[in-house]
C-alpha cells in the first residue's frame, strides 16, 4: 500500500507526463519510425539495478529519464533513453574511479 504522500507524487508524475504528444511519441518512437521499444518498470529496474522508489526519486531530482504514462495503470520508459542514461553513468563512474583515493594518512 501506498503512503499518501506517494499517491500524491506519482498522481502529480502521471498527469504531468500524459499528454497526446509525448504517447505518441512514445508510440513511434524517437525517429519516428517505432524502432524503439517501451520498458516497464521491473525491466528498467533489472537494467539499472536501481529498486522502483531510487528511480522514481532520481526522476524528481532530474537524474533519471522520466517515464511516459499510456494509461492509468501503464507506465513506460523509452529504451534508447535507459540505455543512454546507463552509459552516462559508467562514463561518469570510470571518471570517479580514477580520482586519487586519500586516506587520513596521507599528506595534505
Amino acid at each position: 500500500m501506498h503512503s499518501m504522500s506517494n499517491r500524491r507524487e506519482m498522481d502529480q508524475t502521471r498527469d504531468h507526463l500524459a499528454d497526446p504528444d509525448a504517447i505518441e511519441q512514445t508510440v513511434r518512437g524517437r525517429d519516428g519510425n517505432g524502432s524503439d521499444r517501451l520498458l516497464r518498470l521491473p525491466q528498467v529496474m533489472h537494467r539499472v539495478g536501481l529498486k522502483r522508489s531510487a528511480i522514481y526519486q532520481r526522476m524528481r531530482e532530474g537524474r533519471f529519464p522520466r517515464s511516459r504514462v499510456l494509461g492509468p495503470r501503464c507506465t513506460v520508459w523509452l529504451e534508447s533513453e535507459i540505455d543512454r542514461w546507463v552509459g552516462e553513468v559508467a562514463s561518469s563512474s570510470g571518471d570517479a574511479i580514477r580520482l586519487p583515493f586519500r586516506t587520513s594518512r596521507d599528506p595534505e
